[in-house]
């Protein structure tokens, strides 16, 4: 550090030398280098400053890096609270299923194709137990409805749900009814137009109790 004044008085003392008949004054060549020394401390340079930099870039690029886990740790609590409703519902459906379809006192209709009578034709099978309020529909063999339709199953004239099938051609579902002992007469499975309500498709399937 006194180095450095030094080679600043020299330099202070060679530019007043420049511009004045004699040497300035020792007073005014010391308070000059002063106020150098001063201002030295008060505003270091930028490659002293390097460590102070260093440490603000790297405690930003931290706090970035805690923000993105943040976000990443929040977006798979999510994903995972969703799997998990998910597969809490469809092990409910997989209970009542059971609980319908394998009880002794269990009501069951099936339902035929109205074109096709041979083996391997698609057929349709209604659950409802007196005890409970739940419906369990299940159809097997059924072709893949066209574009813009889907099979319904109307109980009595009422929709009350949709066989999708899957790549088998097997599908299920479960309604529940508003009280218990569902009671119905006929059951059709109607292949029509996905937002129809009144059964004005195509009846594939068929059965009555």
């Amino acid at each position: 550090m006194d180095k450095h004044i030094d080679e600043v008085g020299e330099a202070v003392g060679a530019a007043l030398s420049a511009y004045a008949a004699e040497l300035p004054p020792v007073e005014l060549r010391d308070r000059i280098l002063r106020d150098v020394a001063r201002r030295g401390r008060r505003a270091p340079r930028w490659w002293q400053q390097r460590p102070i930099l260093i440490g603000a870039v790297a405690s930003a690029l931290l706090l970035a890096a805690s923000f993105a886990w943040g976000l990443s740790l929040n977006a798979a609590l999510a994903q995972e609270r969703t799997l998990r409703a998910q597969l809490q519902d469809a092990a409910a459906k997989d209970e009542v299923v059971f609980e319908v379809v394998d009880a002794r006192n269990v009501q069951k209709t099936t339902l035929r194709s109205t074109v096709d009578d041979s083996p391997t034709a698609p057929y349709a099978k209604v659950f409802v137990r007196p005890d409970m309020p739940y419906v369990v529909a299940m159809a097997g063999r059924l072709p893949p409805p066209t574009s813009g339709r889907a099979y319904h199953l109307y109980l009595d004239g009422r929709r009350v749900g949709t066989l999708a099938p899957n790549d088998a051609g097997f599908s299920y579902f479960v309604y529940r009814a508003d009280a218990v002992g569902f009671s119905y007469q006929q059951a059709r499975v109607v292949l029509e137009s996905e937002t129809a309500s009144d059964a004005s498709g195509q009846t594939v399937l068929a059965g009555s109790r």
